[in-house]
């Protein structure tokens, strides 16, 4: 280090660089960036999105469509080549059009693959069953083990496709028009409408909104985007202008949308309605289809019993037999919080004694209990049943509902997802679904004590559901291996364990799922769609039965269990999740003596209906593959002015990735300049490279800076001009630990030579110049759960450690100390407490200063107004629900959305201060504000913030009453804390 004056630890050269949004957006890229001035940034938080497996990638080139996949789904990938190119060939006539891109479709074999894709770089929720990438086309979809769902899948995403490529081609032939956007329920609807017959579950959402009278207008549907009933609603209107004017009119609708301004006026002209009186002939045919229904299916309220009403979506119950008497509890799965838990409560009465026995999506071993496919079961020990996601795999767990404790838990190697597991008779094994790595179903059986796997199916078919009958003699499952069953029929089939003989117990084109055994075993009840409505049926080893109830919405889950009467007569009752005003309560009800629609078993009793083989690629003959070949290709390009005192940064960006989203490539290119002239002079530039391909994430920056500017003045610190040629590389690790913590690491080396003049520095002047160092080390938990403006639950937490060292002088310069915890106490289901501290501290010959003010630190402060090498924060906040949400339609603009108003009262206290002030004045005392705030969601992550707050200090020692007014009001967007 050369002509460095002396100066006294506390003060620093400041300068860093300003980033764009594409920066912001990538995280960790944000990180690999950072370096020694930049360092006092906090790492950001967030949840990991964890990538287990290396994929080996191959690809189909078909002739119109190109199947990305690995090799363990090799069999997986000929179907879908086949079913793409049938689908291609069918929407080609249907959009009449013919893309001139190939499509790109990537398969995985399980969800639990799925959700570990880089081509999204956001979470996959489970009921995410595909998706289309508008940026380069891809569509990417998991297989379940049923191959209709696949199919139906597979074309759905490529109606998405042609309907966005169509849609651009006819922009491109009319630049000068319009862009007229098209709603969800439109777009939805259309991919349902021709990917799939209307079933049972247009039935439950549509049927349940026309009996409830809750029927939305067509431009009110808007209120349930992102919602699954957005898709039959879109799905029922698409379905009848195609019964009353065709399916060719849609070609020509989607041709003519440049047309028009809105989408009424398109209607009008295509159809010959306008949506309002499109909306009255659907709501007409609806009112046809279901008001016979009210005639043949009692209303819930008249044919059962609520037991638990709280939370809008209840399901799966299962009781808790005892030995020694009948049952008196139950447990189920419930959303209510936001957090997905298993709750036990007791049988008689409404909501009585409910307790939550275990909090899932918090901790890594109970990632995800899939609580909308997968059943629990209880044995008579009192030990539950069921499985979790648990890293890269799901894993089977008992607890015992007494003590709460987890009494076993297991993973086995070649199952990637578990499902629905049920007891023997003797508590000493349990059957379950398990999901292989090549992506196919089979029933599984885990005999506890000799910790064995026994397999019981190996077939290419859909198995699910399994249920150990009373006497341990049977299994009873659903599977697709019927007449039909490519079609998504499924049936019941009974497995004699004895012998291995299968005994077919329901046989027809509907859907029988979710079996439970009678309590005396003679008897399998279950759910059926077989009258159009999932509605509970019972069938004994025969293959006779009945229906036993049916409601204007849905039944489903069907538990039976033996209860008493007053008068100390013992019936048979079912426990079940009832549907309907839009609501899934936990409903009980006696089983009748007799009575209710007779079923007899079809005479067809052939074992396998359809062959597997029959949807494989050119009969059967595998179409070859090639292996993946690396191509980057721009992403997002941008470019931005950022102006600070009298210094202005121009920068522009440019992302590229890979095809699978593994490697991200960012270039920047920034110059901080003060006028024109000096624009060439302050020109620098990074390249960052970032690895995203396995559970290790790491990545490698290159970068140049050289800029003269002048900082803004702070509270506590005059402007300093600085001038700074910067210019070295660096490298970033971070491991995730699990979904909810991770550990990271950057190094970097560089040339820096840097000038500074400020009255801050010791003798006025800082002149530096050598090969710096710098390091860094934070450990982040996050498993918060987030309303649109900001977290509601849990914590997260953030320590790190880093300095930087003058390796040419062989001495170190500065040490940093981060420690940021955040704890939200849920109140309610929209309110909280949330609390936040922050402390920072750095030392040394040149520490980190930290800055500070602003909405999102110390509110009613100016924004970065105080600066300091130490730093204190809190913030406490009250928040609650003030304006709920709403939205109407025009015809002009479409929807005219207006987010809900979330209220906070804060009181917020802190300072930040220079090690050479606390020398003379001791500590500087405390500033504080406290007030009340407004927060609306701008979408994503982004919350427009307003607050009104009143200043006070406490023993302020520097004298920074800078306001004749201390109330104050600030307006800021950006993130809640």
């Amino acid at each position: 280090m050369k002509g460095r004056g002396p100066r006294k630890a506390g003060r620093r050269v400041g300068e860093r660089v300003c980033r764009g949004p594409i920066a912001a957006a990538l995280g960790l890229l944000a990180l690999v960036l950072a370096t020694a001035e930049a360092s006092g940034q906090i790492v950001p938080f967030g949840k990991n999105k964890i990538r287990y497996e290396d994929f080996d990638w191959h690809v189909l080139h078909g002739e119109h469509v190109d199947v990305y996949f690995y090799p363990e789904e090799a069999e997986v990938a000929q179907v879908a080549l086949r079913e793409a190119e049938l689908a291609y060939a069918d929407l080609e006539v249907k959009f009449d059009y013919h893309p001139t891109e190939r499509v790109p479709l990537i398969i995985y074999s399980s969800h639990v693959h799925f959700e570990q894709t880089n081509i999204l770089s956001g979470f996959i929720p489970e009921g995410v069953a595909g998706f289309t990438e508008y940026l380069k086309g891809r569509v990417a979809l998991p297989f379940n083990g049923s191959y209709y769902d696949f199919r139906h899948v597979i074309i759905h995403e490529l109606v998405h496709v042609f309907q966005l490529r169509k849609m651009t081609h006819e922009r491109d032939l009319h630049p000068s028009s319009g862009s007229l956007g098209l709603p969800q329920w439109f777009t939805e609807g259309l991919a349902e409408h021709w990917s799939s017959q209307w079933g049972s579950e247009g039935n439950l959402f549509v049927g349940d909104f026309v009996l409830s009278g809750n029927l939305p207008h067509i431009q009110e549907l808007y209120a349930y985007n992102g919602t699954f009933a957005i898709y039959k609603l879109g799905q029922s209107v698409h379905d009848f202008l195609g019964r009353e004017f065709g399916e060719e009119r849609m070609a020509l609708f989607l041709e003519s949308l440049w047309k028009y301004d809105n989408l009424d006026s398109a209607f009008k002209a295509i159809y010959g309605l306008s949506l309002d009186e499109l909306d009255a002939r659907w709501r007409y045919d609806l009112e046809q289809r279901y008001y016979p229904q009210v005639s043949r299916a009692t209303p819930l309220d008249l044919a059962a019993q609520r037991v638990i009403t709280k939370s809008r979506a209840n399901f799966k119950p299962t009781v808790v037999p005892r030995p020694d008497s009948l049952p008196s509890r139950f447990c189920y799965v419930s959303p209510r919080t936001g957090f997905t838990n298993i709750y036990c409560a007791d049988l008689a009465g409404v909501d009585r004694h409910v307790e939550t026995v275990l909090e899932t999506e918090r901790r890594p071993e109970f990632e995800s209990i899939h609580g909308f496919t997968s059943s629990l079961d209880a044995n008579l020990r009192g030990e539950l049943a069921f499985v979790s996601k648990f890293g890269e795999s799901d894993a089977l767990f008992v607890m015992d509902l007494a003590s709460r404790k987890i009494r076993l838990q297991r993973r086995f190697p070649d199952l990637v997802a578990l499902s629905s597991p049920s007891w023997d008779p003797s508590g000493e094994a349990l059957s379950f679904v398990g999901l292989s790595k090549a992506g196919f179903s089979d029933l599984y059986i885990y005999r506890i004590p000799a910790d064995s796997l026994e397999r019981l199916t190996e077939s290419r078919f859909l198995e699910e559901d399994p249920a150990w009958s009373p006497d341990g003699a049977w299994i009873v499952y659903a599977t697709d291996s019927i007449p039909g069953g490519n079609r998504g029929y499924k049936n019941l089939v009974a497995r004699e364990l004895a012998t291995g003989r299968l005994r077919p117990l329901t046989r027809g084109p509907w859907r029988d799922t979710d079996p439970r055994w009678s309590a005396d075993g003679r008897r399998v009840v279950f759910t059926s769609d077989r009258s159009g409505l999932a509605a509970l049926y019972e069938v004994d080893l025969q293959g006779d039965g009945r229906r036993l109830i049916e409601s204007s919405g849905g039944v489903l889950d069907g538990e039976p269990f033996r209860t008493r009467d007053p008068d100390g007569t013992e019936r048979e009752a079912l426990l079940f999740a009832g549907y309907e005003n839009g609501q899934a309560a936990i409903w009980s009800a006696t089983v009748p003596d007799s009575g209710g629609e007779a079923i007899t078993l079809a005479p067809d009793t052939a074992s396998l209906g359809w062959s597997w083989q029959e949807v494989l690629a050119d009969s059967g003959r595998a179409v070859a593959s090639a292996p993946y070949r690396r191509r980057f290709s721009l992403d997002l390009a941008a470019g931005g002015t950022a102006v600070g005192g009298n210094t202005s940064v121009e920068a522009v960006q440019a992302l590229f990735s890979d095809f699978l989203g593994d490697h991200l490539i960012l270039l920047e290119l920034y110059s901080f300049t003060q006028d024109v002239e000096n624009f060439f002079d302050n020109l620098g530039g990074e390249v960052t490279y970032l690895n995203l391909k396995r559970r290790l994430n790491w990545g490698a920056t290159a970068y140049r800076v050289n800029a003269n500017y002048l900082t803004n003045g702070t509270l506590n610190s005059p402007p300093e001009l600085y001038r700074v040629d910067r210019y070295g590389g660096g490298g970033i690790l971070s491991y995730p630990l699990s979904k909810f913590r991770r550990i990271e690491t950057r190094l970097n080396l560089e040339h820096n030579d840097t000038f500074a003049i400020g009255q801050s520095f010791e003798g006025g002047l800082v002149d530096r110049t050598g090969i710096i160092g710098i390091t860094g080390v934070s450990y982040i938990k996050d498993n918060t759960l987030w309303l649109p403006t900001g977290p509601i639950d849990g914590e997260r937490y953030n320590v790190s450690l880093g300095g930087t060292a003058n390796l040419s002088d062989a001495e170190a310069e500065s040490f940093f100390a981060v420690f940021d915890y955040r704890r939200y106490f849920r109140l309610g289901l929209q309110s909280a407490y949330a609390v936040r501290g922050q402390f920072l501290y750095s030392d040394g010959l040149l520490p980190v200063r930290f800055v500070m003010g602003g909405s999102g630190t110390l509110r009613g402060y100016p924004r970065f107004e105080l600066l300091g090498s130490r730093y204190a924060l809190v913030n406490q906040e009250l928040r609650f629900p003030l304006l709920t949400g709403f939205a109407f339609g025009t015809p002009i603009l479409g929807a005219v959305r207006f987010p809900g108003v979330q209220g906070a009262l804060f009181l917020d206290l802190g300072n930040a201060w220079e090690e050479v002030e606390q020398e003379e004045l001791g500590f500087p005392g405390v500033l504080g504000s406290y007030g009340l705030g407004l927060r609306m969601s701008l979408g994503g992550p982004l919350v427009l913030r307003l607050d009104f707050s009143r200043l006070f200090e406490i023993d302020d020692k520097r004298d920074l009453r800078v306001y004749n007014d201390k109330n104050r009001i600030d307006f800021f967007i950006g993130f809640n804390y």
